[in-house]
C-alpha cells in the first residue's frame, strides 16, 4: 500500500506502457500475496513469485520514472565528470525554455550554471548569472561563494575577500576560510592572511593542503611542503593556470607554482 502511494503523485506523466505494466504487476502481485496468506499448499510458489513481481515492481518504477532526471540533475552529473561546456548547454536550453514560459531557474541551477561558465573561463556570463543569484538570494552561501571565486579570477581580490566573508557568515563551510588566507596573500595582506591561516581547520583537498603549508612557510617560517605533497597537489593549480593564466589571478598564481616546482 504503501508503494502505491508513493507511485500515485508520479505515475500520471507515465508513457501508457509503463502504467499498463506496473498495472499488471501490482495486479498479480495482489493475486499472490493472497495465496501466500491463504494456501499453505502453494506458500512457497507464491513467496517466489511475490519476490519476482516486487523485481519486476522495482525496474518498472525505474523505466517510468527514466524521464523524470531533471535538467539540473543531469547538468550536475556532467559538473561532477568535468565536462563543464555540457553543464553549461543544459542549464543554458533549460534557461531560454523557462524564460519563454515566464519562468526561472532554481537558485542551484544559477549557481551551478555561473560556476560552469568560470571553468570554462568565460568570466562575464559567469558574473552575470552568479550575480542574479546573490540578488535573488543574498543569504545563499553557495551564490555568494561562486561570485567570490568568479572575481578572485579577474584578479578583483578586494571583491573576493568581501564574497568570502559574506559566505562565511551565511554559513559558508568553514574550509572556504582557506580562499578567503589565499586571498588575502595573493593581494599581499601577510597580517590577514596569517590569521586567517590559524583558523582554518583540518582540510583534506590536497591541492588545498598543498597551499596552506606554502602560505605557512612564506608566512610563518613553517617548513616548505615535501616533494611528494608538491607533486600531488599541482595538477589543480597548473590546471588553473591553464584556464586563467591570461588574467591577474592566473600571472599571480604562476609566480607561486614557479617557487614550489623549484622546491620538487
Amino acid at each position: 500500500m504503501g508503494i502505491i502511494i508513493g507511485l500515485a503523485s508520479q505515475i500520471r506523466i507515465w508513457e501508457t506502457s509503463a502504467k499498463i505494466a506496473l498495472a499488471v504487476d501490482l495486479l498479480l502481485l495482489a493475486i499472490a500475496l493472497t495465496v501466500l496468506s491463504t494456501n499453505e499448499a502453494l506458500r512457497t510458489p507464491a513467496m517466489i513469485g511475490s519476490a519476482g513481481l516486487l523485481v519486476a515492481l522495482q525496474v518498472i518504477v525505474l523505466w517510468g520514472n527514466r524521464s523524470m532526471v531533471t535538467p539540473f540533475t543531469r547538468a550536475q552529473r556532467h559538473f561532477m565528470a568535468g565536462e563543464f561546456a555540457q553543464v553549461r548547454d543544459i542549464l543554458r536550453t533549460d534557461m531560454d525554455e523557462r524564460t519563454a514560459n515566464d519562468k526561472t531557474l532554481s537558485i542551484d541551477a544559477l549557481v551551478l550554471l555561473g560556476n560552469a561558465y568560470r571553468h570554462l573561463a568565460q568570466l562575464r556570463e559567469s558574473e552575470s548569472i552568479l550575480r542574479v543569484a546573490v540578488a535573488r538570494r543574498p543569504e545563499y552561501h553557495f551564490a555568494q561563494y561562486g561570485l567570490a571565486k568568479t572575481r578572485q579570477a579577474v584578479g578583483d581580490y578586494h571583491a573576493t575577500i568581501q564574497y568570502l566573508t559574506e559566505a562565511l557568515k551565511y554559513g559558508a563551510p568553514s574550509v572556504i576560510r582557506f580562499d578567503l588566507a589565499f586571498t588575502q596573500y595573493l593581494r599581499g595582506d601577510d597580517n590577514a592572511s596569517r590569521a586567517v591561516l590559524n583558523s582554518i581547520p583540518d582540510i583534506e583537498d590536497v591541492h588545498r593542503v598543498l597551499m596552506t603549508a606554502y602560505m605557512r612557510s612564506e608566512l610563518e617560517n613553517a617548513p616548505p611542503p615535501t616533494a611528494s605533497l608538491i607533486e600531488a597537489g599541482m595538477p589543480f593549480w597548473e590546471a588553473e593556470i591553464e584556464r586563467f593564466g591570461h588574467l591577474p589571478y592566473g600571472r599571480d598564481l604562476r609566480e607561486i607554482v614557479q617557487q614550489l616546482q623549484q622546491l620538487s
